[in-house]
């Protein structure tokens, strides 16, 4: 089961083989003519990854999606809608009440799990292991400073 990481911004990034990358290079998939299938696909993880960081999240995600379910979005629109909406969902439901969500999408589709602050002890070895998993890599963890911020705003 092969992953993949191509993110920037202000998110914290950890790939397979610990090194960050960007989504500057995206280009649109519809304009790969000429170019071989791992091309394309490389240039559709990075259209989707720069969709999935513009997302504004609440404090901590980890998402991983492996390379067959990238290989099916990019074939299957339909299941490709289906995913990014479910990814915008729990973007939008990622709020400073969240302690944190996890995201998990391969050629099946979607397995998530959100926790609250207050099970934050329980939920961040859960977070902890998912976001250090040898398949992870997308994960962005808000400081607690950053967090109490949140939480004075409103």
């Amino acid at each position: 089961m092969g992953v993949d990481s191509i993110l920037g911004g202000n998110f914290s990034v950890q790939t397979k083989d610990f090194t960050k990358r960007t989504t500057s290079g995206a280009i649109d998939v519809n304009q790969t003519q000429g170019l071989s299938e791992s091309e394309k696909l490389e240039n559709f993880k990075k259209e989707i990854w720069k969709e999935i960081d513009s997302m504004s999240w609440g404090s901590n995600i980890s998402v991983q999606i492996t390379n067959s379910a990238f290989e099916k979005m990019m074939v299957d629109k339909e299941f490709k809608n289906k995913m990014m909406n479910i990814i915008r969902e729990d973007a939008h439901g990622s709020n400073m009440m969240c302690g944190g969500t996890l995201i998990n999408i391969d050629e099946n589709g979607y397995k998530g799990y959100s926790y609250m602050q207050d099970h934050t002890k329980e939920a961040g070895r859960a977070f902890d292991a998912h976001s250090k998993d040898k398949d992870s890599f997308y994960s962005k963890k808000c400081k607690k400073d950053e967090l109490n911020e949140l939480w004075e705003r409103d």
